[in-house]
């Protein structure tokens, strides 16, 4: 399927040094953590109250206030991909559609 294509397609480059994979249900058991991962990756320095804010703007409750999850996230850019039928998030949960 697409998603599947996908990931296979960064597989072979989970170990460059460039490259950070990371699973959604770590990202979400782990915001703080995962923030914290993210930014020692790109070498970015954030205060104790900047990582903070980071992990509140990116946590559920506060995109969905937001309203940041009624959006179209194509995967990849070939014609499988219908706008009108697949979606990543809907109201404010994860779709599983898709081929």
């Amino acid at each position: 399927g697409i998603y599947w294509g996908y990931v296979n397609s960064w597989w072979p480059y989970r170990n460059d040094p460039n490259v950070i994979l990371l699973h959604y249900s770590d990202v979400r058991k782990d915001l703080k953590g995962s923030v914290a991962k993210i930014a020692k990756f790109l070498d970015v320095k954030l205060s104790s109250s900047e990582l903070n804010t980071v992990v509140n703007r990116c946590s559920m409750e506060h995109m969905k206030k937001a309203n940041k999850f009624h959006y179209y996230m194509p995967l990849n850019t070939d014609s499988t991909w219908n706008n009108n039928e697949h979606f990543i998030v809907k109201s404010g949960k994860m779709v599983n559609k898709g081929h």
